[in-house]
């Protein structure tokens, strides 16, 4: 054989290798084909089977088909079906293979014909249909053994004995395969919803941009989206208590749905995709709804819990947030209450109170301060629409915090752009007046006390840094009298006045270091007004620092009044050039100090 006849062979034989990998492989074995030859259905598929009919003896039929990869009752009522059930049942009777066989003259030679296998009439029937195909399936009664029974194949001579799984597969009642969502919401695509009646409905719109929904009727304002989704979720996951009529002309005035006392409407633009109509509840069980649902004309009754908040107004589902801003994106917030002022950044994270004088602020308050912000919310509507607001304390208003920022669109370098606004106006009973982005409508609103009214309650609480070494002396004035403490060096301190002697150093040292880095824990009140309620005029104790600065001693003094209800000593001091001195919290560390170190003991017997 020459070296040109065996590549020939060679080859031959690599391409009848791939064929067999890449054909053989692919076509079922013999035992495969065999076994699906032997099946009773041997050319039906589960996934090419559109339409499906149950009848279970004389008493009732089920006909259903699939459409959109799902299945839905035609008969006895239109509706949803379990796709998991039917596909249970499609896959029992694909795989459904005879264990015996009876011949047609047997069939004929028993007593009773048919009956005698409990086919005339038979226990179920059951037909299918894909493509051009149709194959009608009767089932009879179990035979001897109990685990099969008998089954006649519509234009097939004799019978077949199978297992009885397929009876089982099969549903007990009308009612076992059929859906018992109240709403099918997911995979439904709407942009719309609308709640009827116009008296006192209201409709919703989802912003195709960020995806946000808004009410637009009766009034345009933000909607709570949180909410929102969370009710969809909800009406979702409820499911129908009881099937009550699929009968179209069933009394619907008895069950309040003539006319429906709440209708839910969800379209995609003007297209309703599925709507609910809401009823009363039945007379023995408040827990329960009447509910008809427009997409399958039945009436059934659902859990309360999910439909009530549809049965609201338009209230609950408005965003009620006064402002709404996202705090990464502040720049600067400003405040027109019992004085004007801002508070502006100064890089990542350093804020500044500019006017009535420019003080550096708390970062931590400010912080708060906008988390406080965002917190607030309207208790209810006064006007949705009004004309006047002068009325209301609101042209101008008595109160207003503005949000600035950079916002969209606003160019390079611009970051103080409005973003919110809160305007507040006069009190009426317990609540105020309000209004939010210079919006049509008037609310109420509850003051928590907790938005700051001057500049002095969001400065940095840092209210002093004083090193030890600065200090040159420490006045102490209570009850009359006054003593001073001189330093001579470190730990070095001498006392002088009516309580000359003697002192320890370190603890008076120690004091001084407390001090000398006193603190706000809370800014509380400003102005002379203020100190008697916080009892500066019945307490009588004020330690003053002399200090040693670059352009020569300077004084720093500290008055103490009496115990808050935090357990904390209230304290007063000058701040920023103003001549109305600031209350505040003193920290507890550093009162304990000052109660031991730099206090005058009392004196008599």
């Amino acid at each position: 054989m020459n070296s040109t006849s065996t590549r020939w062979i060679l080859g031959l034989a690599a391409l009848l290798l791939a064929f067999i990998l890449l054909w053989e492989r692919r076509q079922p074995g013999s035992d495969a084909v065999q076994r699906q030859a032997q099946r009773v259905l041997p050319d039906f598929r589960p996934a090419s089977i559109t339409h499906l009919e149950i009848q279970v003896g004389t008493n009732w039929t089920l006909r259903l088909a699939r459409t959109d990869e799902d299945w839905r009752f035609e008969a006895p009522f239109r509706d949803h079906a379990l796709p998991a059930a039917v596909e249970r049942l499609l896959t029992r009777l694909a795989e459904l293979a005879p264990r015996s066989s009876i011949s047609a003259a047997e069939v004929r030679a028993a007593t009773n014909g048919l009956a005698a296998f409990g086919l005339d009439p038979p226990t179920a029937a059951i037909v299918l249909r894909q493509a051009d195909q149709a194959a009608e399936l009767r089932i009879g009664r179990p035979t001897l053994i109990g685990s099969q029974v008998f089954l006649q194949v519509v234009g097939r001579e004799g019978l077949l004995a199978v297992d009885a799984d397929v009876v089982r597969a099969l549903p007990s009642t009308p009612l076992e395969w059929r859906d018992t969502s109240l709403l099918r919401l997911a995979g439904q695509i709407f942009d719309r919803i609308e709640v009827r009646p116009a008296t006192n409905g209201f409709e919703l719109l989802l912003d195709p941009t960020n995806r946000a929904w808004r009410l637009t009727r009766p009034l345009a304002t933000p909607a709570n989206n949180g909410r929102i989704r969370f009710l969809l979720q909800q009406l979702d996951l409820a499911r129908v208590h009881q099937f009550v009529t699929d009968d179209p002309a069933a009394d619907l005035e008895s069950l309040g749905l003539q006319p429906p006392e709440r209708e839910v409407v969800f379209a995609r633009g003007t297209n309703p995709v599925a709507a609910l109509e809401i009823g009363r509840s039945p007379t023995n069980n408040p827990n329960l709804l009447f509910v008809r649902r427009a997409h399958t004309g039945s009436v059934v009754t659902a859990p309360r819990q999910a439909l009530d908040p549809w049965l609201a107004g338009d209230r609950d589902f408005c965003d009620r947030r006064l402002v709404v801003f996202q705090p990464d994106a502040v720049t600067r917030l400003e405040v027109v209450a019992d004085e004007t002022f801002a508070v502006e950044r100064r890089g990542t994270n350093d804020w500044w109170i500019l006017g009535p004088y420019e003080a550096p602020a708390d970062p931590l308050l400010v912080l708060e301060f906008m988390a406080n912000l965002a917190e607030q919310e309207f208790s209810d509507f006064e006007r949705k629409v009004v004309a006047d607001f002068a009325p209301y304390g609101l042209a101008p208003p008595r109160r207003q915090y503005t949000v600035l920022g950079g916002g969209p669109g606003a160019g390079s370098g611009v970051t103080n752009v409005p973003l919110a606004r809160m305007a507040i106006g006069i009190a009426r009973d317990t609540h105020y007046f309000a209004r939010r982005n210079d919006e049509s409508s008037v609310v109420t609103w509850l003051d928590n006390g907790r938005l700051p009214r001057a500049a002095f309650e969001l400065r940095l609480q840092q209210i002093w840094n004083i090193q030890t070494n600065q200090i040159l002396s420490i006045t102490i004035e209570q009850g009359g009298e006054t003593e001073k403490l001189v330093r001579r060096g470190p730990a070095q301190w001498v006392r002088t006045g009516a309580g000359a002697g003697e002192v320890n150093g370190f603890l008076v040292e120690e004091a001084a270091y407390r001090v000398g880095r006193l603190r706000a824990e809370r800014w509380v009140a400003r102005g002379e007004d203020a100190l008697a309620r916080y009892g500066f005029g019945t307490v009588s104790h004020a330690v003053t620092l002399e200090v040693q600065t670059a352009t020569g001693p300077a004084l720093y003094t500290v008055r103490f009044g009496r115990r808050g209800a935090s357990g904390r000593t209230y304290a007063a001091v000058p701040l920023d050039g103003q001549p109305a001195p600031v209350v505040f919290e003193c920290p507890r560390d550093i009162m304990e100090w000052v109660a031991s170190e730099l206090s005058i003991l009392p004196t008599g017997p």
